[in-house]
């Protein structure tokens, strides 16, 4: 008797487990279920969501080689994570309970899956391991990586060696939290140090700089077998201070086999990645080489930490012939940190995220309302490269620019805090146009100068000046609440605004290269005022470097690549107590390719999550894809050689027009013809229909009505995908032995709206509202919709199926599976009223405005639901080179090498 899918799955996955490979449980199963059934499920494009598995947990994801022992279990019994736990919570996680016990959790998992540090009989104790962990944009990676730190020394990692980005600013800020966390008492011996410090060396005072020096005071005997103490050294990834260290580590070659090392690279995609020319392997970028030399000590394990892994998942998968060692690809394991909570504010709380498979309704989350629109002309005024000796901009009238509301709105934010009891705490604001130094000046003066303005006003008429601070308290309190903290009427605030003001306690700093007046936060203490500045850069703000209580952003910078532009968002943090107060001034255009960004970031996390549960493939064979987009690249060419563009993977989802143009009648009146003739076609055809109130249903449909209306229909840019590659995927998929069928359904209204045609068929559209501020014609006008969902509801993607009789009373994500085997594909025509009202009733409860359409005309969208895929495609996403990870694979497991003792002399 054959299987049903959801009995097939679960047999496929126990056989997995046991690691048997896909052409022995094909052997097994092939009695049970047909080729078609087997295929569906083993196909490479198949995505398992079993056992138990929901990939919309914000749980920790693990992607890790088959067969890496889990050897590590936790527990407090360590006396260095015992240390460091009492300490945060007894200090800066004191009240953040649920933080402590996610750090201790997932930091548990990611020393599990390095190598034992105790060795085992199987490699002789020799190990050399590649590992990565992804992270949130200032998500907390430092106190992930201490944590882990903490629990490696406790497993008997005897150095621990963090290589702090590019950078001194960085160095030195990651240097005094470790050393504020990681207590001497517990065995620890820091041999590196924030600035200049005198140690003793033979008896005799010398001084040492406090990057990692030339010659080190401290023998590296004390660390050998047998002793109790373990050294941290944190070091800028600069060569001459990677070969001091690598230097000093061969002074103990003799100890060095009993002395496992671990590798912390934050920021591990900033200046690791080797980008000299592929075709040259004999030649490398200097500080990738300098950390492989490190790498080719016998018991070394490498950790990279990064929120923006595109570069660290493109990297060369091969053993390096020419330098005898792995790369640093995560071959081992790549784990993404659990999501953050509710304090957390990141690219989903605020840009939103619409998954690709959006099967799942809950999944499907709104951005925040936290977004103001900078201006063209102004942003474009801003960010103009200024020449030597020019006059500061005065074409900009700061008072009635969006600059001048950022800056306003800092005040009102950094007074609600104080309102909060939050006075101790830093605050700061953001202003971040260009990397050119001498406009940081000429915007600094700027913001003085209005930051002087607001003084002498509130001086000389202070009425004015405090009703422009209400009103704008007013539109912007209370518009996003994740913690529903308590929000402050402006009464409550007035007097800490007018102090703040009074007593000039604003301080305008610029932080770049050239610049001798330097962010400097003192250590926050109870009864004594925090810092409030508004801080003016560029390049030095946009990687690694904390800017502690950001509640106003200003920002006009573009990048033409993800990670670049994601590191630049300092936004992203913890925000515990004021979660509801950040705001962001940005372009419209800069916006669009932030929520771009949410998606790529989300869809990684959610790969590797579904991922999971397929023990069979490493991870570079699991060939992550990256979507790409159409005008911003996913990492710099050079950090690209490895990748090749792939599969537009329509497979296995559904995806549907969210984004319209809505006062362009041009562009409307086109849909609605292509959508008009495909009816009459439709009606032409005489095929298989199934009529319900509010749907029509057609069987069976020609291919050739499906791609010419596909072809003829005009998508919006900021759609996933264009025209070209969805054609390009039906059409491969078509010519398979194993052809795909289409079905059509017109979903219409059924509230009383008045009927339109579409083409010879009468329909009622459907009311839709849209989320507010999308963009602005020449007038100021709103013109693009983004209505966030265009489908009815969950059940929306199997109503052919259903009809069908396929469903089976099935689970609705069992759909998946029955499209794939019967081969369905589904095209869903939704024409959506240009009148669409805002539903009142739920307006309080919306996480973000939404706008009545007010559209030019009767807008049509549509939704595509694919089955799995079984041709070959290329498209719109970015993989590693499928030709090096074979390569790879049959290089295997290379033994241990020599230590390559240098010598001091030399």
């Amino acid at each position: 008797m054959p299987l049903e899918l959801s009995d097939l799955k679960t047999m496929v996955s126990v056989r997995r487990s046991h690691l048997k490979s896909d052409n022995e449980i094909r052997a097994e199963l092939r009695a049970y279920a047909d080729e078609v059934m087997l295929d569906a499920v083993l196909s490479d494009h198949y995505i398992p969501w079993w056992p138990d598995t929901d990939p919309a947990e914000g749980g920790a994801a693990v992607y890790t080689s088959q067969g890496r022992e889990q050897w590590y279990l936790g527990g407090d019994h360590g006396p260095r994570w015992k240390s460091l736990k009492d300490t945060w919570s007894s200090g800066r996680l004191k009240t953040e309970v649920d933080a402590i016990t996610s750090i201790d959790k997932s930091s548990t998992d990611i020393v599990s899956l390095l190598s034992d540090p105790r060795g085992n009989a199987s490699n002789g104790g020799i190990f050399s391991d590649r590992g990565l962990v992804i992270g949130y944009v200032q998500s907390g990676k430092t106190t992930s990586f201490t944590a882990v730190a903490a629990k490696a020394a406790d497993a008997g990692y005897k150095i621990v060696i963090v290589l702090s980005g590019l950078a001194d600013n960085l160095r030195r800020q990651t240097q005094a939290r470790l050393d504020s966390d990681l207590k001497p008492a517990m065995k620890w011996i820091s041999l590196t140090s924030v600035g200049e410090i005198e140690v003793l060396q033979n008896g005799q005072k010398r001084l040492r700089v406090g990057d990692f020096p030339k010659l080190s005071p401290v023998n590296i005997s004390l660390f050998g077998p047998g002793g109790d103490l373990t050294a941290y050294v944190v070091v800028k990834k600069n060569v001459s201070r990677l070969r001091s260290l690598l230097k000093w580590l061969n002074t103990g070659a003799a100890l060095l086999g009993d002395m496992p090392i671990l590798v912390i690279d934050d920021e591990a995609d900033q200046g690791s990645v080797d980008t000299s020319k592929a075709k040259d392997e004999a030649k490398r970028t200097a500080i990738n080489k300098a950390i492989l030399d490190i790498l080719k000590l016998p018991r070394a394990a490498y950790l990279g930490y990064t929120a923006t892994p595109f570069a660290n998942l493109l990297i060369d998968p091969r053993f390096q012939e020419s330098e005898e060692a792995w790369d640093l690809f995560p071959r081992d394991f790549i784990y993404a940190l659990p999501e953050p909570g509710v304090s957390y504010f990141g690219t989903k709380a605020i840009f939103g995220f619409t998954p690709p498979d959006i099967a799942d309704d809950e999944m499907v989350l709104d951005g925040a309302p936290v977004i103001n629109e900078i201006p063209e002309d102004e942003a474009k005024n801003l960010a103009k490269k200024i020449k030597q000796g020019a006059a500061v901009s005065e074409s900009l009238d700061v008072a009635d620019s969006a600059l001048g509301e950022a800056i306003r709105y800092f005040y009102l934010a950094t007074a609600a805090r104080i309102k909060r009891g939050q006075s101790h705490r830093h605050s700061t604001m953001l202003a971040h146009t260009s990397q050119y130094v001498l406009n940081h000046g000429n915007l600094q003066s700027l913001v003085q100068g209005y930051v002087d303005e607001i003084y002498e006003q509130l001086q000389s008429d202070p009425k004015p000046l405090l009703e422009i601070f209400e009103q704008q308290w007013l539109k912007e309190a209370g518009l996003f609440n994740p913690e529903q903290n308590a929000i402050e009427a402006f009464a409550e605030i007035k007097a800490s605004l007018q102090r703040i003001i009074d007593e000039q306690m604003v301080k305008v700093v610029i932080e770049n290269a050239a610049s001798d007046d330097r962010l400097d936060y003192h250590k926050e203490a109870d009864g004594e005022l925090g810092q409030y500045q508004i801080v003016v850069g560029g390049n030095v703000l946009a990687r690694g470097l904390t800017l502690e209580g950001l509640v106003s952003t200003y920002f006009c910078r573009t990048s033409n690549t993800y990670d670049a532009l994601l590191q630049m968002g300092r936004w992203f943090g913890y925000r515990a107590g004021y979660a509801d107060l950040p705001r962001i001034w940005m372009t419209g255009s800069t916006r669009e390719s932030f929520e771009h960004l949410a998606q790529v970031e989300e869809e990684l996390r959610l790969n590797i999550r579904r991922l999971q549960v397929d023990p069979n493939m490493t991870p570079h064979e699991a060939g992550l894809k990256i979507r790409s987009h159409p005008k911003i690249a996913v990492t710099a060419p050079n950090r690209m050689q490895y990748a090749t563009r792939v599969d537009s993977d329509f497979s296995q989802s559904t995806h549907q027009t969210t984004h319209f143009e809505i006062k362009d009648l041009a562009e409307i009146r086109q849909n609605w013809q292509a959508g008009s003739a495909l009816v009459d076609g439709l009606l032409d055809g005489q095929y298989e229909e199934n009529i319900q109130p509010g749907k029509r249903l057609f069987f069976g449909v020609e291919q050739s009505l499906i791609t010419k209306f596909l072809s003829t229909y005009r998508l919006h840019e900021t759609w996933a995908h264009s025209a070209g590659d969805l054609l390009n995927f039906i059409n491969i998929e078509s010519n398979h032995p194993h052809e795909l069928h289409w079905n059509v359904g017109i979903i219409s209204g059924v509230a009383a709206r008045d009927e339109e045609q579409l083409g010879r068929l009468a329909v009622r559209p459907l009311g839709r509202s849209r989320l507010m501020r999308m963009g602005l014609n020449e007038i100021g006008e709103e013109t693009i919709a983004d209505i966030n969902a265009l489908k009815n509801s969950s059940t929306d993607e199997a109503i052919d199926l259903s009809i069908l009789g396929a469903m089976n009373g099935l689970p609705h994500k069992e759909w998946r599976g029955i499209r794939s085997q019967r081969r369905e594909a589904l095209l869903a025509l939704y024409p959506v009223a240009r009148d669409g009202a805002v539903d009142r009733s739920r307006e309080p409860n919306l996480r973000k405005p939404r706008a009545d359409m007010d559209a030019a005309g009767t807008l049509l969208g549509f939704m595509l639901v694919f089955p799995g895929a079984q041709g070959r495609h290329s498209g719109s996403y970015y993989e590693l080179n499928r030709a090096l990870v074979a390569e790879a694979t049959s290089q295997g497991d290379l033994g241990a090498l020599e230590i390559d003792v240098e010598d001091e002399n030399a």
